[in-house]
């Protein structure tokens, strides 16, 4: 499965579908499968941001970009936490799965 994400981080960016899917079906616990996912999604920006770089992707205006974006979802995560902390396991899972499909479509849709 890391190998998968790894090819898919690589050549698309999108490693999320093999990652999240893999972590979700191992059953972890809400408290283990963030930080899971966190460090994942860390490690894998510390290889991109240098490539992004590089081929001059990742500039002056996205930087900017990617620190309101921080800004913004700091201030929203008391409301994730909330919404955690009053939600069944069973649920978070379903979600997650709805999410994954979401981004599956979206990725079926733009590439045809």
């Amino acid at each position: 499965m890391g190998a998968g994400g790894g090819v898919l981080q690589g050549s698309a960016g999108l490693s999320a579908p093999v990652s999240i899917t893999f972590l979700n079906s191992m059953k972890l616990e809400r408290n283990q499968f963030i930080p899971t996912i966190s460090v994942y999604f860390g490690v894998m920006s510390v290889f991109q941001v240098p490539t992004l770089y590089y081929y001059d992707f990742f500039n002056f205006d996205i930087t900017i970009l990617s620190f309101v974006s921080i800004i913004v979802l700091i201030c929203f995560m008391p409301i994730g936490s909330w919404f955690a902390k009053n939600m069944s396991k069973n649920i978070f899972d379903k979600i997650t799965l709805i999410l994954l499909g979401f981004i599956a479509l979206r990725i079926i849709y733009l590439n045809f």
